[in-house]
């Protein structure tokens, strides 16, 4: 009997080495293998990752939005500077101007209103002498447009001087004044006259044109025809 206990320790035991063995093969660390990092991984650390994941898209479509706005943004800052420049821009004549021989040519034809006699005695006597007609008559047509720029002048000088002595006449302090004045140089019969008579000129409407409405118009092309102050 002791050698059959015997004989059924030993399976006993070899059963036990075998079982640590494999033990032992489980958690041998120099056994070569990859390991499964996700069996590690707890719950809380996947909500994390999934978090972060949620979170970078997110991110990711809020560049796009925002590069996307910032585009749109600059797109209407260059339209609307290309608007600004459009509104400044100069325009573009359809006529280009004339050049002096185009000018020159016209003269041939077109004559002006002073005659070329005229033209010839001033510029000889200015020690000008020029045997081409055409420049002759551009000058002669430089005066023209000089003078009737001096007459235009000084008829509006005129009618605002008339417009003045109307208002003057039909004001009661000025008409007295001019009574008082005219009393002691003229007598009131002479004065109520000489008025009688202001009054028609200025309803007739007719433009006078003196030495003070031409040097007022001269003034403004810098010469001075008015005449001296009386010093007595």
């Amino acid at each position: 009997m002791s050698q059959e206990i015997g004989l059924n320790e030993k399976p006993e035991n070899d059963f036990d080495q075998e079982m640590d063995v494999e033990v032992d093969d489980e958690f041998n660390d120099n056994e070569e293998g990859q390991i499964d990092n996700g069996l590690f991984t707890s719950k809380e650390d996947k909500r994390v990752s999934d978090s972060n994941g949620d979170f970078n898209e997110k991110n990711n479509n809020d560049s796009t939005t925002t590069s996307k706005s910032a585009t749109n943004n600059n797109d209407k800052d260059n339209k609307k500077i290309e608007d600004d420049k459009k509104l400044f821009e100069l325009p573009e004549f359809t006529r280009k101007d004339k050049t002096l021989s185009e000018i020159l040519e016209l003269m041939d034809e077109n004559v002006p209103i002073i005659p070329d006699a005229v033209i010839d005695y001033y510029m000889t006597k200015n020690g000008f002498n020029c045997s081409d007609k055409r420049v002759k008559r551009l000058l002669a047509l430089a005066t023209q447009k000089f003078i009737s720029d001096i007459t235009t002048d000084a008829y509006e000088y005129s009618r605002i001087r008339s417009s003045v002595s109307v208002s003057n006449a039909n004001n009661g302090q000025s008409r007295a004044r001019q009574l008082l004045a005219a009393q002691q140089q003229q007598q009131q019969q002479q004065l109520t006259q000489q008025q009688q008579q202001q009054n028609e000129k200025n309803t007739q409407s007719k433009v006078v044109l003196t030495v003070s409405d031409l040097s007022a118009a001269v003034s403004e092309y810098g010469l001075n025809i008015t005449r001296p102050d009386f010093y007595r």
